[in-house]
């Protein structure tokens, strides 16, 4: 906990404009328009769907929304846009290395590899680049991660709707940050299914009924919308 909060510290600290991602520009701009208007569009027009409408701000749908209205809602809170988006990434920053170890631990690998393996996590250069740049990779690892976690509590003797609800709610969480939440909502929606085939048992039943309802309905309306703004259910977005 101390290593990963002090991390989290060192990257708050040292981070400076400067490493501003190009895909963060198109977060930031949806973001504003959300928080002064509650519409889904963007003023950095780039993608060749942007150019579908001869208006600006144009809807975005290359982008799913969800980042961006994370950090619209700090925004209402008085935060700007830029700081909004440190401090969101830096919650998940700090949250990845913990919910790794507790994953870990839960598969019964002894402490020392738990915690060597979450180091190292905190050591991939790739993790600092997308934090730097204030991307949406961190706040969906973070969000799928503890929906694993979520699932994991639950077994035959924990039968209750919190577990599969909560992993539910992070995983449509994660489907509005990245498109690529499709494929995470599936694989785990299949894993359960199977398990319920297998067991037919009342808790393996529960586990992929309440699970799926949310990522479904978001995952719908994510598509929905893109088909009807630009004919495409990806929004264009050929980068899953």
């Amino acid at each position: 906990v101390a290593l990963s909060i002090a991390a989290a510290s060192v990257f708050a600290a040292t981070w400076t404009p400067d490493w501003l991602a190009i895909d963060t520009a198109q977060t930031l701009s949806v973001a504003r328009n959300i928080a002064s208007h509650g519409e889904i569009a963007t003023d950095v027009i780039y993608y060749e769907e942007h150019l579908l409408f001869a208006r600006s701000p144009v809807p975005q749908t290359v982008f799913p929304p969800g980042y961006s209205a994370l950090i619209a809602s700090l925004m209402l809170l008085g935060l700007s846009d830029v700081l909004a988006a440190q401090v969101i990434v830096t919650i998940a920053f700090a949250i990845i290395p913990l919910l790794l170890y507790w994953i870990l631990r839960r598969t019964e690998l002894n402490a020392t590899w738990a915690a060597a393996i979450s180091v190292c996590w905190l050591a991939m250069q790739p993790m600092w680049w997308n934090a730097q740049g204030l991307q949406s990779e961190l706040p969906f690892i973070a969000c799928t991660l503890g929906a694993f976690a979520c699932l994991m509590r639950c077994d035959d003797r924990n039968v209750g709707w919190r577990g599969p609800l909560a992993a539910g709610v992070l995983t449509a969480l994660a489907c509005s940050l990245r498109y690529a939440g499709l494929f995470f909502a599936l694989s785990i929606g299949l894993v359960l299914a199977f398990d319920w085939l297998r067991r037919r048992t009342r808790a393996s039943f529960i586990r992929p009924a309440v699970f799926s309802i949310l990522p479904l309905v978001t995952l719908g309306a994510l598509f929905l919308r893109n088909a009807a703004l630009v004919g495409d259910l990806k929004g264009g977005n050929n980068h899953l």
